[in-house]
């Protein structure tokens, strides 16, 4: 079989959610079936710079980076389809969700998540214009749908009416780095971020619609009602929409304690996640939410939110609440820091409950539904719905 792939989000400095997706899918997919070939299809050269074996050949197409709705379509619908015919490509596996949709192979498209449909404030205007155009699209032409938890696969049959057996379900783990770390270490950890005080901790983008506002507000009120000399330690970019945020933290009368760390390198993120009293990650809407099971495989507990895919990935190992109220954010991280027995049965649960998400079968069940949906399995033309 010839499989080509989407490999535009492979960076090694930068390796979030779809980039971390795309890397733990492929490596396996390519190491595990040296009978197959693969094309890696990008718009830089970030995928240069990983190892793959000789059945994988990385090719950079296109004269500019895909990074705006126009350039999407002339990748995509372009450089895309020339490069799979020229491969001769039997289907198209696509991590982060867009394919071309004029006639080609089939194709397999990783829709995560569908947030903008829920916040569509929270997404600029070119991009969500996009989605709304090409969207229904990606989900007509393709052969099958993958998406990372149970809730995203209801959310997409709900507004694009699309039968279940079209959707897979598969989901995300997280990277072995994560592990308990010894007291030694976390001492050292503290030393250098917060002058030796435990701290609450959130890693993500910062963006409205992981909700750092009413995370911040709930840790002010967090501090007046204990007098606790705890930190809240922020690690992301700064996305975009940030005037709310910089405003809360800068009025916060806590602000002395709050630490932003900007963007965190992967090799750090293990630390300083094991080195944590709790993440709180009270995000408004995720497809899935990653930092749970790293916070979960580190001995770490998890407040987190009653909405969207984040129940579904928490089961009973965290503590959740209503992102929407920062009294009940606060009274999570109270109830945390002064109910020990509490604190060790999250830590004891989230050790077996990250034990149920692995990358090996994920990744097992992206290539069977890519061999049972290639070209080969065809007789004669393609059928009208996979060339929508």
């Amino acid at each position: 079989m010839r499989i080509a792939i989407n490999a535009r989000f492979l960076h090694p400095d930068k390796m979030e959610g779809i980039g971390r997706y795309s890397y733990e899918t492929i490596r396996r997919i390519v190491d595990n079936h040296p009978e197959d070939t693969f094309l890696l299809l990008t718009d830089n050269n970030g995928a240069q710079a990983f190892t793959f074996p000789d059945n994988v050949t990385v090719k950079k197409i296109g004269l500019l980076p895909a990074r705006h709705p126009l350039l999407f379509l002339l990748w995509f619908e372009f450089s895309v389809r020339k490069a799979l015919r020229k491969f001769g490509a039997d289907i198209f596996y696509s991590p982060d969700g867009f394919i071309p949709t004029l006639k080609t192979v089939p194709c397999v498209p990783v829709i995560h998540d569908i947030a903008w449909k829920h916040f569509p404030k929270h997404v600029k205007l070119r991009d969500r214009l996009y989605y709304r155009w090409m969207t229904p699209r990606f989900c007509r032409k393709a052969a099958k749908i993958i998406t990372v938890s149970k809730f995203s696969k209801l959310d997409l049959m709900k507004f694009y009416h699309l039968p279940a057996s079209k959707i897979i379900v598969t989901g995300n783990a997280c990277s072995p780095q994560f592990k308990p770390i010894d007291e030694i270490q976390q001492m050292q950890i503290r030393r250098q971020y917060t002058d030796q005080k435990d701290y609450f901790f959130y890693v993500g983008a910062l963006h409205p619609r992981k909700n750092i506002v009413n995370l911040i507000k709930a840790f002010d009120l967090f501090k007046q009602e204990t007098g606790s000399n705890m930190k809240l330690l922020l690690a992301g970019r700064l996305a975009w929409k940030t005037k709310s945020f910089q405003k809360t933290t800068a009025t916060a009368s806590a602000k002395e304690d709050i630490v932003q760390l900007g963007f965190v390198p992967n090799e750090d993120l293990p630390l300083l996640m094991g080195s944590a009293f709790a993440l709180t990650y009270v995000s408004l809407f995720e497809g899935f939410g990653v930092p749970l099971l790293e916070a979960m495989a580190s001995d770490v507990p998890v407040i987190t939110s009653t909405v969207s895919s984040l129940p579904e990935v928490a089961g009973d190992a965290a503590l959740t609440v209503n992102p929407h109220d920062p009294k009940a954010i606060a009274q999570a991280m109270i109830t945390l820091r002064n109910d020990f027995d509490l604190y060790n049965d999250l830590v004891a649960k989230g050790r077996e409950r990250v034990k149920k998400f692995n990358w090996d079968d994920y990744a097992e069940t992206v290539y069977e539904v890519l061999a049972k949906n290639n070209q080969t399995q065809f007789k004669g033309e393609l059928p009208d719905e996979i060339l929508r």
